[in-house]
């Protein structure tokens, strides 16, 4: 994989290809017996099986588009800054769904599916048009660990648009993307005895999708506040990562936005990361790495990557500059 070119603040959303977003009518999920059974049996218990349930979504065998944004759950001005742009960029680019790479619900996560917070700090800010009607899928960040992270799971069932079966799941969009949630939460034992990582590298590695990308709420690699990945992550990520040959790193957990490329903590395959947590929580400062970042900005705001057969446009969106994108990298199938 090669990057192609990288510009700053030129426009991405023009020619966006509109792509389908729901999945099997008003399912939410792909009806799956073994993915039912894990999600009764583990909704807000400890799980003590690593299983990994996979959905299958409908979708353009040509071209997929995706917004994606972490540590937005605040219910305060900043997020709804956020989610006023979010709105306008969807109704742009039609994506097939909205990543949520952690910290879900701030600053205690939430104690159940009915908690209020729920109304208050995802479904009231994100009821615009568009990005009420797009599947979130989404992770745990180490803020919903402090509540009841299987109440997110729980309310996966109450609120359809809300995707996530378990802590640790894999998508697929036909032939052309394979997404790999990872519950990144390993010092608070994520519910399993390897957090599924086990049983997520075995579904990456067979997976024939033209790009993978991965899921989680921590980096492995950051200029922000949150310099080094929790302990016990990077034993786990960085195996997943580069024996299933991924494509992408989506993660949050520091507030701000970054995109890192390199050979992290001595991985044996270069890392393409990007870090998406400028969703509304408090911004954190940035210090560039020389030959590792390329882009690190101190912004509200988030991300859209469009998929096609051979090339991903990812591109950063501020509050601070609208529409017009302040990042745009274009990466090449080798």
């Amino acid at each position: 994989m090669r990057i192609a070119n990288v510009s700053f603040g030129c426009s991405f959303c023009s020619g966006v290809v509109f792509v389908a977003g729901f999945l099997c009518a008003s399912a939410g999920f792909a009806s799956d017996k073994k993915t039912e059974a894990h999600l009764l049996q583990h909704g807000s218990q400890k799980i003590v099986e690593p299983l990994v349930p996979q959905i299958s979504y409908q979708g353009d065998a040509n071209s997929l588009s995706f917004l994606m944004l972490g540590d937005y759950g605040e219910g305060n001005a900043d997020q709804k800054s956020v989610a006023a742009l979010l709105e306008k960029v969807c109704q742009l680019a039609n994506p097939s769904a909205i990543f949520g790479l952690g910290d879900n619900i701030y600053p205690k996560g939430v104690r159940s599916a009915d908690d209020s917070q729920w109304k208050a700090k995802f479904e009231d800010i994100y009821s615009a048009a568009c990005t009420k009607s797009k599947p979130w899928i989404a992770v745990l960040g180490n803020h919903d660990y402090v509540g009841n992270p299987g109440g997110e799971v729980d309310y996966a069932r109450k609120n359809k648009q809300w995707v996530m079966p378990a802590r640790t799941y894999v998508v697929h969009y036909g032939p052309l993307l394979d997404i790999f949630a990872a519950d990144s939460n390993v010092e608070s034992k994520c519910a399993a005895p390897d957090c599924g990582f086990g049983e997520l590298q075995k579904q990456a590695t067979v997976s024939s999708a033209a790009w993978k990308i991965v899921l989680a709420h921590h980096p492995l690699f950051s200029v922000g506040e949150h310099k080094e990945p929790p302990n016990g992550l990077a034993e786990k990520l960085i195996p997943l990562y580069c024996a299933a040959k991924m494509d992408f790193f989506f993660v949050g957990h520091d507030h701000n936005l970054q995109h890192n490329q390199g050979k992290f903590l001595n991985s044996s395959c270069e890392i393409n990361e990007f870090v998406v947590g400028g969703g509304g929580a408090q911004l954190y400062p940035v210090e560039p790495a020389p030959g590792i970042t390329r882009f690190a900005q101190k912004e509200f705001g988030f991300a859209l990557v469009k998929f096609e057969k051979t090339t991903a446009t990812f591109s950063y969106y501020s509050v601070k500059n609208g529409m017009q994108p302040v990042y745009t990298v274009v990466v090449k199938k080798p």
